[in-house]
C-alpha cells in the first residue's frame, strides 16, 4: 500500500508530511445525502484518519441518481450503515464511526473533529453547527445545492458565520422545490473536501461564500463580513441552550406530503399495535394508514410519520407523540 497515496502526494501543497496530518485527523460529515456522501468517498479515498457520519434518513430510490455510492440494494437500508460498508471496502484503514441519529442540542457534542462538513438538507441543523463551530472554534464547512446553483462557505473562528449571511432565513431553495442535477453536487461535494484538506493542512483556506452555476458556467466569490447584529458572533448560542428535548422531528416536506415527523434516533415501530390502537386505513406488515380524529397518517416500520393535509405543527407534535407511545418497541 506504499503507493496508495503517491498521485496526491506528489501534489506540491500536500506532499508526505500533509499525508501524515491527513492520515492524523477526523472528520465529522452531518448528513450523508447527495453531499455528504460524495464528500465521504473522496476523503476516505484522501486516507482521512478517522470520520463520523450521521444520518438518521433511509436510502430511497430517488437518491440513487446523486448520492455516490449507494446502489439499488441499498434501498430501504439506513444511508449510515450501508455508507459505512461501501467505505470500508475503499479504504479499510479508515476508523469509521456510522450514527444511526439526527443532530439536535442533546446529541451535538458526539460530532468531536477537527473539521464538520455539512451535509444535511435544511437550515435548522445548519444554524445549529453553526452556533457549534463558533462556540468551539471546530471550522465548519456549509454546502447547498439547488438546481444547477451550488455554494460553499467556511465558517470559521475568526470570519462571518452562517447568521451573519442568511439571517437565520429558513426559506431558501431545496432539492425539494427546486429539483437538482448531480453535477451541482458532486461540485459542492468537491469543493468542501478541498477547503476541509486546506484546513487540516493549514493551507488559507477561502474565507469567500464561493456561488457557482454548472449550468451557465459561471462561478463567483463574494466578500462576506461579520454583522454587527449577528447575535451568534458575540456569544449568544439561542439553539444550543434548548433544554426542551423532544424525540422527533417535524418538518414540512414538499415532495411526500404536508409535514414529516422523523425520530432524531434509530427507532423501530410495532405496526401491528399501532394498527389495533388506532382506526387502520390500510395494512402492509411494515407500512400503515391509520386515521386519527379525520386525519390520515402514513406511519413506517423505522419511525416516519407522513401527514397528508395537517399543517398545524403543535397539533402533528401531539398525534406523532400518541403514535410513538403506543408503538415504540
Amino acid at each position: 500500500m506504499a503507493d496508495r497515496y503517491s498521485r496526491q502526494e506528489l501534489f506540491k501543497e500536500i506532499g508526505k508530511e500533509g499525508q501524515k496530518r491527513i492520515e492524523n485527523s477526523s472528520i465529522t460529515i452531518v448528513g450523508v445525502g447527495a453531499l455528504g456522501s460524495v464528500s465521504a468517498d473522496l476523503l476516505v479515498r484522501a486516507g482521512i484518519g478517522r470520520m463520523k457520519i450521521f444520518d438518521n434518513d433511509k436510502v430511497e430510490e430517488s437518491n440513487l441518481q446523486r448520492q455516490s455510492l449507494y446502489v439499488e440494494n441499498d434501498v430501504s437500508k439506513y444511508k449510515v450503515e450501508a455508507l459505512k460498508i461501501h467505505l470500508e471496502k475503499i479504504n479499510s484503514n479508515v476508523r469509521i464511526e456510522a450514527i444511526t441519529e439526527r443532530i439536535c442540542a442533546e446529541n451535538i457534542d458526539k460530532i468531536k473533529a477537527d473539521v464538520i462538513i455539512d451535509g444535511t438538507d435544511n437550515m435548522e441543523t445548519r444554524f445549529l453547527l453553526n452556533e457549534y463551530s463558533k462556540k468551539g472554534k471546530i471550522p465548519f464547512i456549509y454546502g447547498a445545492a439547488s438546481g444547477s446553483i451550488g455554494v460553499v462557505y467556511n465558517v470559521l473562528a475568526d470570519g462571518a458565520c452562517l447568521s451573519c449571511i442568511f439571517n437565520d432565513s429558513k426559506n431558501l431553495a431545496t432539492c425539494d422545490t427546486d429539483g437538482v442535477i448531480s453535477s451541482t453536487t458532486h461540485i459542492v461535494a468537491s469543493m468542501q473536501v478541498a477547503e476541509a484538506l486546506k484546513i487540516i493542512l493549514g493551507k488559507n483556506p477561502s474565507k469567500e461564500l464561493m456561488r457557482f452555476d454548472v449550468w451557465k458556467n459561471k462561478f463567483e466569490n463574494f466578500k462576506v463580513n461579520k454583522s454587527a447584529k449577528c447575535m451568534v458572533c458575540i456569544g449568544e448560542y439561542s439553539l444550543l441552550d434548548k433544554k426542551n428535548y423532544e424525540e422527533f422531528v417535524v418538518s414540512e416536506c414538499k415532495t411526500k406530503s404536508a409535514y414529516t415527523a422523523k425520530p432524531k434516533k434509530k427507532m423501530l415501530l410495532d405496526i401491528r399495535k399501532i394498527t389495533k390502537n388506532f382506526e387502520t386505513v390500510e395494512d402492509a406488515v411494515i407500512i400503515a394508514v391509520i386515521k386519527i380524529k379525520d386525519e390520515e397518517i402514513i406511519v413506517h416500520d423505522y419511525g416516519e410519520l407522513l401527514f397528508k393535509t395537517l399543517t398545524e405543527v403543535d397539533r402533528i407534535k401531539e398525534i406523532a407523540k400518541e403514535i410513538y407511545k403506543v408503538g415504540k418497541r
